[in-house]
């Protein structure tokens, strides 16, 4: 029974084969011409939102992100992708658990404030995840073959979704983002082995360098380098300074002065006392 396990592949335990599993989306998409459109544009928004720091920016973005999860959860997961496979009810939780914290944590307590600098290592690599995810990720997928109908767009399909959690949570100072990075985390490790799985290597090359970018973003520095200026480098330091060298140079002439008295001895005094 053992030798028999030893004949089995990856591939044996999937419900599905590639062709179906990237259908899905086209027929996903189908019903929803609009929807995919307004996501994408969301998240746009709140990426510039994000880097404009505007009031409130990582409330809107939690909520934004809670939506996105929700709609993955139940147009995917518990929409298409459960007509073929019978375990997608869990991944569906997940989403909805991950959509409920954000709510919670993010939007209502605001435990996701404050943003990192604008223009901090972590910020830089935060908005290339956020914007790869957005525009960049479907666009690979399309290069290398998909049908445009059939393409992965954030707030519908789970890996751009999950994906741009991570670029979006990187933006905030808060140890929460840890937290909140674990189900995005999860699921794209789940998802690079089953399209490992697939045969589908470059989508899973493509999908595993994004999701790991995503990752080192939340460990990055949040403050940007400033270069140190000099006092002398000031404006105007040059003008302070020049009074002061002057005062040194008199303070030291002085000693030297009196010194100079002290040494010098005195020249007899004559008297004008003639002889007689």
């Amino acid at each position: 029974m053992l030798d028999d396990l030893t004949t089995y592949r990856l591939q044996d335990f999937l419900l599905f084969d590639a062709a179906t599993y990237e259908g899905l989306f086209a027929q996903m998409n189908g019903s929803l011409w609009l929807l995919p459109a307004a996501t994408v544009l969301a998240g746009l928004a709140t990426l510039v939102a994000i880097r404009m720091k505007a009031r409130a920016a990582m409330r809107i973005a939690a909520a934004v992100m809670a939506a996105a999860f929700a709609l993955s959860a139940t147009l995917f997961f518990l929409g298409v992708y459960a007509t073929i496979n019978w375990a997608a009810v869990y991944p569906a939780w997940l989403f909805f658990g991950q959509a409920g914290l954000l709510v919670v944590v993010g939007t209502l307590a605001g435990r996701l404030d404050p943003l990192v600098d604008r223009n901090s290592p972590r910020a830089l690599v935060a908005t290339i995840v956020t914007m790869h995810t957005l525009l960049v990720h479907p666009l690979v997928a399309f290069a290398t073959g998909r049908e445009f109908a059939g393409l992965e767009w954030f707030g519908l399909a789970p890996d751009p979704t999950a994906m741009a959690a991570l670029g979006l949570l990187a933006f905030s100072r808060s140890r929460w983002r840890f937290l909140l990075a674990l189900a995005p985390v999860l699921w794209l490790s789940v998802s690079v082995l089953t399209l490992w799985t697939l045969e589908l290597d470059g989508q899973a090359a493509v999908l595993a360098a994004g999701s790991v970018l995503g990752i080192v973003a939340l460990f990055l520095p949040a403050s940007a380098k400033r270069a140190r200026v000099s006092p002398a480098a000031q404006p105007g330091a040059a003008q302070e300074s020049r009074p002061a060298a002057a005062e040194t140079q008199r303070s030291a002439r002085q000693p030297k002065q009196a010194a100079t008295a002290t040494l010098v001895p005195s020249a007899p005094v004559r008297s004008d006392t003639r002889r007689r």
